[in-house]
């Protein structure tokens, strides 16, 4: 037998194991967190033996640590762990000569600066650690230049798991078998409520698992180049994404389909892509003069998104948009922003000054940093922002951040870092 043979054997049986562990982890976790801790390292050993470069293999990693985000060591999740350990085997691979963007230089000096200017809260560190770590992932990748269409394979495993874990998950809840654990080390935290049905997997919060179904879906959508798993990957994150029984989940697979089809009909038609566009754009200006009709408009489909999936109990608490609890933090969080709009109130600044988060990137960072470090933020994430793939950024990237508090989400810095990437850095501007 050939070494190519005995090779394709030993990964085949090697991807055989890794199957049959993500099947498996999510009873471990119902029989023992810590045997679930276990398995979830032996995943990611499992991913060392499957041929792929540093490069490729860090990216794997990292979207697998994703999956099973709850997971935390002495603080921080699975996933900045293996930033940190992979970021320390470059900088010594590469004796540390490691390139470094002016742009994430002015960033993690600006955190800094916020953090030194409030006077270094103890509660404040963890969140300018994560920060740092988020700068680590970036440097990572641009300077080991994963080629993401090696691993689409891989990919769309990750999403088929990250399904997966969710449907069983949300099961082992309704059956009350699903127990975190805490210890001095070592820590679970998966979202356990049962007065909704709010699909998460093993995330600590069902936006966090939308969000990350999202990063997946553009990831997708911009560097898988192979049809069949650009279809496949589509279809399982739109049914994960809407399990996630999220309206923000709703609102941004509504817009991302919607701007495929605009697109798809200006490619088709030219001419009735522009009647769309006029006849959309008068719509929008009738709509705006008279807000009354918004209002209701709005209403009616937050209640009704809201009966869709089942979330009842929101609206026993929140029967209208004007009452929903992110337009009334928001509205608090503008009051002490306008206070100290340049320098902000410091790192989590809502734990003391409101009832709960901001549920928006923008208004958080203002709260926290200020004009000055939201200014950092948006240089620092141009790129992504301004990338050709409007559609996916809009509604994968911009609408969530919008929508909910994403400033240091890690998965949102690989992003970041993917589109920066000198080949596909210019071929996205």
């Amino acid at each position: 037998m050939s070494k190519e043979s005995v090779l394709y054997k030993n990964r085949k049986g090697d991807r055989l194991i890794s199957a049959i562990l993500y099947l498996l982890t999510p009873f471990a976790f119902m029989a023992n967190p810590l045997l679930f801790v276990v398995c979830v390292t032996a995943q990611l050993v499992l991913q060392t033996l499957h041929g792929y470069r540093f490069s490729e293999l860090f990216v794997v990693l990292l979207l697998n640590g994703f999956v099973y985000s709850s997971v935390s060591f002495a603080g921080l999740r699975f996933y900045d762990w293996i930033i940190i350990f992979s970021f320390a085997y470059v900088f010594i691979n590469k004796r540390g000569h490691v390139a470094i963007p002016v742009r994430l230089l002015i960033f993690i000096t600006s955190v800094f600066l916020v953090f030194l200017f409030h006077g270094m809260k103890t509660n404040e560190i963890l969140e300018v650690v994560r920060y740092f770590v988020s700068i680590l992932l970036i440097v990572v990748v641009l300077n080991t230049k994963p080629d993401m269409n090696l691993i689409s394979e891989s990919i769309i495993r990750i999403c088929k798991v990250t399904l997966y874990n969710a449907i069983i998950v949300f099961a082992m809840i309704q059956l009350g078998r699903v127990h975190n654990y805490m210890s001095s080390f070592i820590s679970t935290n998966v979202y356990i409520y049962s007065d909704e049905v709010r699909l998460n997997g093993f995330f600590s919060d069902p936006n966090k698992y939308m969000t990350f179904c999202l990063a997946l879906l553009f990831i997708i959508d911009v560097f898988v180049e192979n049809p069949t798993y650009k279809r496949n990957g589509i279809l399982i994150l739109s049914i994960a994404t809407v399990l996630s029984m999220s309206r923000t989940a709703l609102l941004c697979l509504g817009l991302y389909f919607f701007v495929k089809l605009l697109l798809k009909l200006k490619e088709k038609s030219p001419v009735l892509f522009g009647c769309c566009i006029i006849t959309f754009s008068v719509v929008c200006i009738l709509l705006l003069a008279t807000p009354d009709i918004i209002n209701s408009i709005i209403n009616e489909l937050y209640t009704l998104a809201a009966r869709v999936l089942g979330r009842e109990h929101t609206l026993e608490i929140n029967a209208t948009m004007k009452d929903d609890n992110r337009v009334y933090v928001w509205g608090k969080a503008i009051q002490f922003i306008s206070q100290k709009p340049f320098w902000g109130n410091g790192w989590l600044a809502y734990q003391s000054l409101l009832p709960y988060p901001t549920h928006n990137t923008i208004v958080s960072l203002l709260l926290d940093g200020g004009a000055f470090v939201l200014t950092a933020y948006l240089y620092t994430f141009g790129p992504l922002f301004s990338n050709k793939r409007f559609g996916a950024t809009i509604s994968c990237v911009i609408l969530p951040m919008l929508l909910l508090d994403l400033g240091n989400y890690r998965v949102l810095f690989l992003l970041l870092a993917l589109i920066m990437l000198p080949s596909k850095g210019k071929a996205m501007q």
